[in-house]
């Protein structure tokens, strides 16, 4: 099922064609197409959210000012709290100073920047539930970079960027001497990041040679890099002392 606002439109149709159209066996409830005149539109909508293995909520800055998505999303929520299940998937349209809270442990889809075939693998691993989420090494969804600290030369910031999703972020950095410091912020080396504020860590596994953390909060999603950076003693390379990002 597709719950997004009429100003979105257009966005929504298009991908709605895409995704139709290129995959087979799948049937997406959309009001446009499966709305019958004269019928109870309620009863409609909770038959298809009912229904529906997943509901793709598209978001934007009007999408949840508007009491129809509000009673779809709510519906949804009960249903996953009710079965157990993982019904919602959100399709950011637009970009988010905050958030929503319910959005906190989903993995998500950000369509901006993809091509047709990127985006309907996208809907299609989300419906069949086949994407790996190993935000670690060697992840497809996650390219990782060790670069130097300008100045610094017994630092280094580990680079995380992903593509086409966004979830909460973990790692596990092995380093070949203690680490002294550690800082993590939203953004690459030398961009105005915020280290440490607005993170919320859900467990540290960390050792003296480990950074080994998992964050509720910041995200990590496309366009928006999160950055490590580990302190060493003075005279050590930093680079050099990440033995496995």
């Amino acid at each position: 099922m597709f719950s997004y606002a009429s100003e979105d439109d257009a966005d929504v149709l298009a991908i709605y064609s895409a995704v139709q159209t290129d995959l087979e066996g799948v049937d997406i409830w959309i009001d446009k197409a499966k709305m019958v005149g004269g019928g109870d539109l309620l009863a409609m909508i909770a038959k298809a959210i009912d229904n529906s293995e997943k509901v793709f909520l598209f978001l934007s800055e009007v999408t949840l000012q508007k009491p129809w998505v509000q009673r779809e999303l709510k519906k949804s929520l009960m249903r996953e709290i009710n079965e157990g299940v993982d019904l919602i998937v959100p399709v950011m349209l637009g970009g988010f100073d905050t958030l929503p809270a319910w959005t906190e442990d989903k993995l998500w889809i950000r369509p901006s920047g993809m091509d047709r075939a990127q985006l309907v693998a996208e809907f299609k691993a989300a419906i069949e539930g086949t994407r790996e989420f190993d935000l670690g090494a060697g992840s497809k969804h996650v390219t990782v970079t060790v670069e130097p600290m300008p100045g610094v030369p017994h630092a280094a910031a580990v680079v995380f960027s992903a593509s086409g999703f966004a979830a909460s972020f973990s790692c596990r950095i092995p380093t070949a001497v203690p680490i002294r410091q550690n800082m993590i912020g939203v953004g690459r080396p030398g961009e105005s990041n915020v280290f440490g504020a607005n993170t919320q860590m859900v467990e540290d596994r960390s050792t003296e040679r480990e950074f080994n953390r998992s964050f509720q909060s910041p995200m990590i999603e496309p366009g928006k890099p999160i950055t490590v950076i580990l302190v060493f003693d003075e005279g050590v390379d930093g680079v050099g002392a990440i033995t496995t990002a």
